[in-house]
């Protein structure tokens, strides 16, 4: 059986990327948990579209309480960390995401819901190249403060 070549990427290492997606985990094992939103399910959207087109993808998400084994579900890489419910400092649940960054070894990692910080960190400090994707201009932008259910615009 011969392969047949479709674009100028099939001779190349295929391009790992990791979804640090903690709360994905509900959505990916399909558990009765309702923890998934529509950052979630758009992560998991991209990333079934990019295994298609030969990408090795993986996601960092809470373990399901039973095992912090890797798991490939329909060629997803499944990489656990912590059980959502894990009641620990935030600075250990922070080296923890960090290991599983470093065991992974993406090329590129994708961070939506929530602060970046590890991740950013992370990147910064292994020269990885790292996606926040945003829901928003204001998740970036100072233009308004929220304070007490006031917004005040600061640009009029």
């Amino acid at each position: 059986m011969t392969m047949v070549k479709n674009n100028k990427y099939d001779n190349k290492k295929a391009l790992k990327i990791c979804f640090v997606s903690l709360n994905s985990s509900s959505l990916i094992f399909q558990s009765a948990e309702n923890y998934i939103g529509g950052a979630e399910l758009q992560q998991v959207i991209i990333a079934k579209e990019l295994i298609k087109r030969r990408y090795d993808i993986s996601f960092i998400t809470y373990s399901d309480n039973q095992s912090l084994r890797y798991k490939k579900i329909n060629n997803l890489t499944i990489i656990p960390t912590y059980p959502r419910d894990y009641n620990s400092r935030w600075f250990k649940k922070a080296l923890t995401i960090y290991k599983r960054m470093k065991e992974i070894d993406a090329d590129i990692y994708i961070h939506r819901a929530g602060s970046p910080g590890i991740v950013s960190i992370f990147s910064f400090l292994h020269k990885k190249k790292m996606i926040k994707h945003i829901a928003s201009d204001t998740d970036v932008t100072f233009r308004r403060i929220i304070l007490e259910n006031i917004i005040i615009d600061l640009n009029g």
